[in-house]
C-alpha cells in the first residue's frame, strides 16, 4: 500500500505540472520575469518541497478511503457471474457445485473462531482497512495448467491470526467456503508470511469465478488449497480433511520443495 501512495503522489504532481503548462499555453499567459539563478533555484526548491509535502499528506490521509471506494465501485454485483472462461486472466475457474454463490458485499462477514482468544467477524470494509499486502506469485493447478506472475492483493493470514490470538491448543486452521460444500485446511505452522486472504487480482476486485469477495491464496501449494468464496476460519486442535483430500489428493500440496521456493 505504501508503494500505492508513493506512485499516486508522483502521478498527481505530474498531472498538476501538465495542467499548469496547458493553461498557460491555452490562454497565452506571459511567463514571469526570470529571477536570479540563486533566488530562482531556492524558490523552486522550496515550492517543490512544500507541494510535495502537501500532496503526500493529502494522499496519505485520503489514499485508503479512495482505494476502498475504488474497490466498492468496481466490485461485481451478486447477479454478475463474471467472465465464464480463462480469457479474463488466464485462469480456468472451477466450482464443485456447478455454479457460483451469490454474495452481497454489504452483508458479507468473515468469521474467525474456535481456539482463539478473540473471535472475529470482519466485514469487507474491515478487511480493506487492515494493512494491505500485494504479491506477484505464480499460480499452479494440480491438473497441469499455470498462470505466471499473477498480481494478488489482500491481508496476510498472519495479520488475522494476530488479531484473533490463537490459544496454545490451536494446531490447525479449517477454512469453509460460502458455497456450503468446499473445505480446506492448513496447519498453524503453514500460515506463512505470503499466505493471503485475497480480495483483488491484477489491481481489481476478484471476479466472482475467482472467489469474490474473498479467497485464500497459498502460493507454495497447488491451487486446490486456495479456497474460494472464503466465509469462515475455524482454529482447532484436530485436523480436517478438505474437499479434495477426502477424494485422495495430498494434504500437504507443495508443488516444490519449500527450500527451493523464493519468499
Amino acid at each position: 500500500m505504501q508503494a500505492f501512495y508513493i506512485h499516486g503522489s508522483a502521478t498527481l504532481l505530474y498531472l498538476g505540472w501538465i495542467l499548469y503548462h496547458g493553461i498557460q499555453r491555452l490562454f497565452r499567459i506571459p511567463r514571469p520575469r526570470p529571477l536570479s539563478p540563486s533566488l530562482s533555484s531556492r524558490r523552486a526548491f522550496l515550492a517543490s518541497f512544500l507541494a510535495g509535502i502537501g500532496v503526500s499528506a493529502l494522499w496519505t490521509l485520503g489514499g485508503r478511503p479512495l482505494w476502498n471506494a475504488w474497490v466498492r465501485w468496481t466490485s461485481p454485483s451478486p447477479e454478475d457471474q463474471g467472465p465464464p472462461s480463462r480469457a479474463y486472466t488466464g485462469f480456468q475457474p472451477y466450482t464443485v457445485t456447478g455454479g457460483y454463490p451469490r454474495i452481497d458485499p454489504g452483508t458479507f462477514r468473515l468469521t474467525v473462531e474456535g481456539e482463539v482468544e478473540n473471535p472475529l467477524s470482519l466485514s469487507l470494509e474491515d478487511l480493506l482497512n487492515l494493512p494491505q499486502t500485494y504479491l506477484t506469485r505464480d499460480f499452479h493447478c494440480v491438473t497441469g495448467w499455470s498462470v505466471a506472475g499473477a498480481r494478488w492483493g489482500g491481508v496476510k493470514l498472519t495479520e488475522i491470526l494476530r488479531l484473533a490470538r490463537p490459544t496454545p491448543q490451536a494446531r490447525y486452521l479449517h477454512f469453509f467456503s460460502l458455497d456450503g460444500i468446499y473445505t480446506e485446511s492448513l496447519t498453524l505452522s503453514q500460515a506463512e508470511e505470503d499466505v493471503l486472504l485475497t480480495h483483488s487480482l491484477y489491481g481489481r476486485p476478484l471476479p466472482i469465478p475467482q472467489g469474490y469477495p474473498l479467497r485464500l491464496l497459498v502460493p507454495r501449494m497447488y491451487g486446490y488449497k486456495s479456497i474460494k468464496w472464503l466465509g469462515a476460519i475455524h482454529l482447532s486442535r484436530e485436523p480436517l480433511l478438505g474437499y479434495w483430500e477426502q477424494r485422495g489428493y495430498p494434504v500437504d500440496a507443495y508443488f516444490t520443495r519449500q527450500e527451493d521456493t523464493a519468499p
